[in-house]
């Protein structure tokens, strides 16, 4: 029954509500995730880190896939000291591998587009230059 709650909330515009209802009382972060990325709003982002904190069961899941929508740093700084994370070493090596790679692709993709830039020039030059003669 909470999946279609939190659909039927999530079209009604109450997201908060949906997503308050699927950290606190399904405890599905994964789903969580997905909810926060369909509707692309970064307070709701903010709530689900929220509500995960709260309860410590749910930081770690949380870490295992938030790294790849919202800066990782924002979960972890806000993580109050003391509080038991299982696994806490592996999630982190997992954000700090991911965040490598993503830093990778995204050099990967501007020398592309650098390159790209400069032949397609140096191609408009070469046209210009016979349109005119």
């Amino acid at each position: 029954l909470y999946p279609e709650m939190v659909f039927v909330l999530g079209r009604m515009g109450n997201a908060r509500q949906a997503l308050r209802l699927l950290v606190e009382r399904v405890g599905d972060v994964h789903q969580a995730l997905a909810f926060c990325q369909e509707h692309q709003d970064e307070e709701l982002w903010e709530d689900l880190i929220t509500l995960c904190l709260s309860r410590p069961s749910l930081v770690a899941p949380l870490l295992e896939d938030i790294g790849a929508h919202v800066d990782p740093i924002k979960v972890v700084r806000r993580i109050p000291e003391g509080m038991r994370i299982e696994g806490l070493r592996q999630k982190l090596s997992k954000i700090i591998a991911d965040y490598h790679l993503q830093m990778s692709l995204r050099e990967g993709c501007s020398h592309v587009l650098r390159s790209d830039v400069v032949l397609l020039g140096r191609r408009l030059g070469r046209l210009q230059r016979k349109a005119v003669r």
